[in-house]
C-alpha cells in the first residue's frame, strides 16, 4: 500500500517521541495526588473498618466450629439410636 503524504506525515507523528508540556503534566498528575491525598485522610476509618470485619469474622468463626461440633455430636447420638433400634427389630424378628 503506497502511503500518501498525508498518510506518512501522520505515521511519522504518531511514531516520533514527543515530550509533554510542564504544564499539562502537571494537569495530569493533579487527580492522582487529590485521590493519593483521599486514600491517605479516610485510611484510619478503613483501617477501623477492616478491624471490625475481622472481629466479626472471628466470631463467625467460632459459631460454625460450635455448630459443627454440636453436629457431629448429633449424628453420633442418631447412629446409637440407629443401631440399638436395629438390634432390638433383629431380637424380635428371631
Amino acid at each position: 500500500m503506497k502511503l500518501t503524504s498525508t498518510r506518512w506525515k501522520l505515521f511519522e507523528l504518531s511514531t516520533e517521541s514527543f515530550s509533554v508540556s510542564p504544564i499539562l503534566e502537571n494537569r495530569c498528575q493533579c487527580p492522582l495526588k487529590k485521590v493519593s491525598s483521599a486514600a491517605t485522610t479516610n485510611l484510619p476509618g478503613l483501617e477501623d473498618e477492616v478491624a471490625r470485619l475481622k472481629a466479626s469474622l472471628g466470631s463467625s468463626e467460632n459459631k460454625l466450629s460450635q455448630a459443627d461440633e454440636r453436629l457431629t455430636y448429633m449424628l453420633e447420638r442418631l447412629d446409637k439410636s440407629i443401631d440399638k433400634a436395629m438390634i432390638d427389630t433383629r431380637g424380635k424378628l428371631m
